[in-house]
């Protein structure tokens, strides 16, 4: 390590006011409070609670020896892709039987944004209106 910091001169970011919840709700002695704020499962003891159709999804992947960690294409695993639509719009969907709907798979909901945003800018004359909540994560408003 080199004994001068690099990044000394790098202004800390504003707190998350999002992860501000979180923290007031650790700090909070009442024993009757309720988190409503990063939207997680949680035990009764306040702990992540990782559900069980989640952990036996995660042991049929694991024993899975079909799957062969190849990279997927570059919108997503395409029976993933149907599979999500069907499950939002529902398989009746008359969109999804007109083929109207177009659909990608992120590493998350702010790589997500982030993609969508990115095509409305190089594709749209005018930019549209974007609504974000409050609060809201505070990369979502660069995205954007």
């Amino acid at each position: 390590l080199c004994s001068a910091n690099r990044w000394g001169a790098v202004p800390q970011a504003p707190a998350d006011p999002i992860l501000g919840v979180a923290v007031a709700f650790k700090a909070d002695p009442a024993p009757e409070k309720v988190n409503l704020g990063i939207g997680a499962y949680r035990t009764a003891e306040g702990k992540p609670l990782v559900l069980k159709c989640v952990r036996e999804a995660e042991k049929k992947i694991c024993n899975d020896a079909s799957l062969d960690k190849e990279y997927l294409p570059m919108q997503g695993l395409e029976s993933f892709l149907k599979a999500t639509s069907s499950v939002i719009l529902g398989k009746d969907s008359k969109p999804l039987k007109e083929e109207r709907v177009a659909v990608v798979q992120t590493l998350s909901g702010t790589g997500a944004l982030r993609i969508a945003g990115e095509f409305v800018a190089k594709f749209t004359d005018k930019p549209p209106k974007v609504y974000i909540s409050d609060p809201s994560w505070g990369n979502h408003h660069t995205i954007f």
